[in-house]
């Protein structure tokens, strides 16, 4: 009887095994590569020679993948049996990197010319030279239905040069779906028509606005947006940021490289459909936000605190109410310090806090010190959202004792409200310290104890707590003087109303 290794049939010394495979298969492994390797496979043999100019998407990075990470640069060269291109070989950097922009421009050039699907999906440009024919480039792509644009440009040396100035056509196409642009700070000049009605989805990164108008028109244009993120970008010349788009459910506006940021000017929205909102800029002039009744996701941390910190928390709360107020139906909710500042004063005549995030299955605080006015607020809005299942307290700043003031009303109202807590249905708490600053003997007692009460409270009234999570780092001062352990058996000395609770240090 023949064996199993007998009966196979052996590979043909020599075989393209890789190359029998279908042509669709091998396009979708191009597909995954940066459009210079796939380039370079043209040399394999004759079936490879055109193959990639079949691909549905083109990666052009100037940055990343013309040049090798061995420092040299490839040099392409056309065949002369057929129109495709090749790599022979490569050459040295020690050319000027203006004969380096300008072979990158050679390059695209040549790709573009030689790419012959009559749609393009996806064309990703990151260029390292403002002197390139980017509106030619910009313009081959629309006229070829162009799903996915990905645009990045080195800064103009000009910030108000025309870096941002790209083809009208672009601002009206019909195929863009997906639309991501990186001016590098210079201005994003807009034509007088937009017309966006396909797109869904739009990054704008380091982008100088300059006109109200414009600005407002492109985002409410855009008929069938979905998701709309700023990154980094320049308002100053904004007297006010408007975003109105009814089809808007996921709006993230990230400033935190910024340091002016939303400052100098005013913020309006008006999206019904609001699922999800990060916002994480400087505290602007005034927000004037319709009710954002679906919004199920919201996380707030206003930069530049330190800027606010002399701040009166009247200047504060007149600016944050109208926002809080049009996110009260969160789900979901992450704030920082300034929010919870401006909470604790939200009060009425007769004293009572007035808390409008009454919807809250999770919460997640951030408190420069964990003093009892803080604390206070935690409490509130455990109390007025008996759905809450997590919460989460970030503390970040223990290099000094915070003021002991309203320990007593603390205490007052835990003991008065602990019988209201018992109907939460709590299931997991932490409480860490996110920062690497220094942290004071006088300042981790004083964390310790808080903590502590905090703690004995939740675990004597929530009877569905499962887990208790606490940040080693509170009980553990820049002496390395470290009461985790001590703080351990304290916690598990405590009455609780479950017996699956697990409780860890991290």
């Amino acid at each position: 009887m023949a064996s199993p290794s007998s009966t196979s049939p052996s590979p043909v010394q020599g075989e393209d095994r890789f190359g029998a495979l279908p042509e669709s298969i091998l396009l979708l492994i191009l597909s995954f590569l940066p459009t210079l390797d796939a380039v370079r496979t043209s040399i394999l043999s004759a079936r490879w020679r055109t193959l990639w100019t079949a691909i549905g998407g083109l990666d052009l990075d100037e940055g990343s993948n013309f040049f090798s990470s061995t420092g040299k640069r490839k040099r392409w060269s056309k065949s002369k049996s057929s129109d495709f291109l090749f790599f022979t070989g490569t050459r040295t950097t020690g050319v000027k990197r203006k004969r380096k922009s300008k072979d990158f421009v050679d390059f695209v050039g040549k790709v573009l010319s030689f790419h012959h699907t009559p749609t393009l999906h996806k064309l990703r440009l990151h260029c390292c030279s403002q002197n390139c024919p980017l509106q030619d480039w910009v313009r081959t792509a629309v006229s070829r239905g162009v799903q996915m644009l990905d645009l990045r440009l080195p800064r103009h040396p000009n910030p108000d040069g025309k870096a941002g100035l790209l083809p009208s056509l672009l601002f009206t196409s019909q195929s863009l779906v997906d639309l991501r642009l990186d001016l590098g700070g210079s201005a994003l000049l807009l034509p007088g028509t937009l017309a966006l009605v396909g797109l869904r989805r739009m990054r704008l990164c380091r982008v100088k606005f300059y006109d109200d108008h414009l600005t407002r028109a492109l985002f409410s244009s855009s008929t069938a947006l979905k998701s709309l993120a700023l990154e980094d970008c320049d308002y100053q010349k904004l007297a006010r940021l408007e975003i109105s788009c009814s089809s808007l459910q996921e709006l993230a506006i990230d400033s935190s490289l910024k340091e002016d940021g939303l400052g100098s000017c005013e913020v309006k929205i008006a999206a019904p459909h609001l699922t999800s909102f990060v916002y994480r800029a400087t505290l602007a002039q005034a927000y004037v936000v319709e009710r954002l009744a679906r919004v199920e996701y919201v996380k707030i941390q206003f930069q530049r605190f330190g800027a606010l910190e002399g701040s009166y928390h009247h200047s504060i709360l007149d600016r944050t109410s109208s926002l809080f107020c049009s996110l009260s139906s969160a789900r979901n909710l992450d704030i920082c310090p300034v929010c919870v500042k401006a909470l604790r004063f939200r009060r009425t005549n007769d004293g009572l806090c007035v808390i409008p995030f009454c919807n809250l299955n999770v919460l997640g605080t951030a408190v420069k010190h964990l003093n009892y006015s803080a604390l206070r607020v935690v409490l509130w809005i455990l109390l007025l959202n008996p759905h809450l299942r997590a919460l989460v307290v970030e503390v970040r700043d223990m290099s000094a004792l915070p003021s002991s003031a309203g320990k007593e009303d603390f205490l007052l109202e835990l003991v008065a409200y602990c019988f209201k807590l018992r109907l939460g249905v709590v299931e997991k708490v932490e409480i860490r310290y996110s920062a690497s600053t220094f942290r004071s003997r006088e300042a981790v007692r004083y964390t310790t104890e808080t903590v502590l009460e905090l703690v004995k409270a939740l675990l004597g009234n929530q009877a569905r707590l499962r887990k208790l999570i606490l940040g080693s780092r509170l009980f553990c001062d820049s002496f390395s003087s470290n009461r985790a352990d001590a703080v351990m058996e304290k916690v598990l000395s405590f009455p609780k109303r479950t017996s699956e609770l697990a409780v860890a240090f991290i």
